[in-house]
């Protein structure tokens, strides 16, 4: 599905900022020490205000929030939607959002390394009082070795917990 890859994308640090690049060598996203998010591609982007469910055609989209108390739901996954991924990045400035990322439905959890629990969640929230600009979380509709589809988490960025 074009678009969904993110594996291919690498991190650099030049002149105190992160650089986030593609295949293609190009910017992406560049996150400055303290300056937060500089810059973000066009057409790549959702930004959004209020609760939001993501959809399958949003898949491989930088998901960017810099409103208090949003809720993103990710949507169901099957067997069929595997890949499907998102990075979801705090935009506000520091202590001023809470975003909360709802797995979406009982049978899809967050699974993967990043915080201390163990046990699966459902829903994984960068708290306001830890926020950060550039707190960002990747995810990725994967299976476990028994074909249970549910989100993995591939990268997180500042504080994030885990609720079961």
């Amino acid at each position: 599905m074009p678009g969904a890859e993110f594996s291919n994308l690498k991190g650099e640090w030049s002149s105190g900022e992160l650089h986030i690049k593609n295949a293609e060598n190009v910017d992406v996203m560049v996150i400055g020490g303290t300056t937060g998010l500089r810059s973000l591609p066009a057409g790549n982007i959702l930004s959004v205000t209020t609760a939001a469910t993501l959809t399958l055609a949003y898949s491989g989209r930088v998901v960017t929030c810099s409103v208090d108390a949003t809720i993103i739901t990710l949507p169901a996954i099957a067997s069929t939607t595997m890949g499907v991924n998102y990075t979801i990045v705090n935009t506000a400035p520091p202590a001023t959002c809470e975003i909360k990322v709802l797995a979406g439905a009982t049978t899809n959890v967050f699974v993967g390394g990043g915080w201390s629990s163990t046990s699966l969640s459902y829903q994984l929230t960068n708290s306001k009082a830890t926020a950060a600009p550039g707190d960002s979380v990747r995810i990725a509709s994967l299976a476990d070795p028994v074909n249970t589809v549910m989100w993995s988490v591939m990268g997180l960025v500042g504080t994030w917990v885990s609720t079961t």
